[in-house]
């Protein structure tokens, strides 16, 4: 007996099913077609229109630069559904521009940028970013506050691209809150965070230093002020350096204390650096070895020496470094020739390029 269905076999449903199926894929892979077509065509209209809209301000807003025609005659060529496109368009000018330039370009962006302030509030974070990166760009006295507001942004990117619009404007007197802020968020690299508070300057010397001796600070933000001092090269910073190696006990704060002294250090920080070669963590230990030699005399050659028979193959690569930096290749070679077990350090630092 033949299993039926509707009048149909098992073999017929299988072939239906397959039909229909296929149909499905075929109808599903021309929409997907059909809707790709359709964006294309959207963004080059789009590109079409802004393309027109900017041959049309271009000549406008140079003779507005040269001093021969007014602002209000260019703001009245814009369109309210244009004022994103002139916003970017001006937003092009103003990387490009400097002085009294750049200022009257400003000024034909400010009536503008509180709509563009509207757009902090948006759930998407790619247009929160672009806000905050125009606001920044465009006006960053004007809207400070809103900009400082966006550093606790859940997103990333938002945070980010406000860090930077901060530290762009080279004003000490913002450091501190970035650093309060990058110390929430873990997941950026210090490296990365120091570097762009590097970028506000020397004059951002003072706060860094006090945020790095104040005891009450997040440890995370104190070692961020020592990291961005390292890249400053800020000799007045040696002080709170040395009190942190005296006080605290907090790896990565030690850490990142000695790697300041190793830059800007002097003869007066060897004791200290000193005792944190008996310290039980082998980060510290091999940071100070490391600073030792970069500080230290010809009396140190024997503490670093000592620590080539540390159990941390860490400290050892610093305690090699540091013979080599101190000028010490006979130990080194001796080191090297002989049968002891540290050896294979002491033939790989000799054969690196000089310290």
């Amino acid at each position: 007996m033949t299993d039926t269905l509707f009048g149909l076999t098992f073999s017929d449903r299988i072939l239906w099913a397959l039909a229909f199926l296929i149909v499905a894929l075929f109808v599903g892979s021309f929409t997907l077609v059909v809707l790709v077509v359709h964006l294309r065509l959207r963004n080059i209209r789009r590109a079409r229109k802004r393309a027109n809209l900017e041959a049309q301000w271009e000549p406008i807003i140079l003779e507005v630069l040269a001093g021969t025609m007014s602002a209000s005659e260019l703001h009245g060529l814009v369109q309210t559904e244009n004022e994103r496109y002139f916003i970017n368009f001006l937003m092009r000018y103003s990387t490009r521009l400097k002085g009294d330039e750049r200022e009257a370009v400003l000024d034909l962006a400010r009536p503008y940028l509180p709509a563009v302030a509207l757009q902090l509030q948006r759930r998407s974070p790619e247009r929160r970013a672009r806000a905050v990166q125009t606001l920044g760009e465009l006006d960053v006295e004007g809207y400070t506050s809103e900009i400082m507001a966006a550093l606790g942004d859940p997103s990333p990117l938002v945070a980010i691209t406000a860090a930077r619009a901060l530290a762009r404007q080279r004003n000490p007197d913002l450091a501190q809150g970035l650093m309060d802020s990058f110390a929430a968020v873990e997941l950026w690299h210090k490296r990365f965070l120091s570097s762009m508070l590097a970028s506000m300057g020397p004059k951002a010397g003072p706060v860094l230093r006090e945020v790095l001796a104040d005891p009450k600070r997040h440890t995370q933000t104190r070692v961020l002020a020592a990291e961005t001092l390292v890249q400053l090269n800020d000799l007045a910073a040696v002080d709170s350096a040395t009190t942190v190696i005296e006080t605290e006990h907090d790896t990565d704060l030690l850490v990142a204390a000695l790697r300041l002294i190793q830059k800007i250090g002097g003869e007066e920080q060897r004791e200290p650096v000193q005792r944190l070669l008996d310290t039980p963590d082998p980060a510290v230990r091999a940071n100070a070895v490391r600073a030792l030699a970069c500080i230290g005399t010809g009396s140190d050659v024997e503490r670093v020496r000592a620590a080539v028979e540390d159990e941390s193959n860490w400290v050892v690569m610093h305690a090699v470094w540091g013979l080599k930096a101190l000028g010490r290749l006979d130990l080194l070679q001796e080191l090297a020739s002989s049968s002891h077990r540290r050896a294979a350090a002491a033939r790989e630092m000799l054969a690196e390029e000089p310290a």
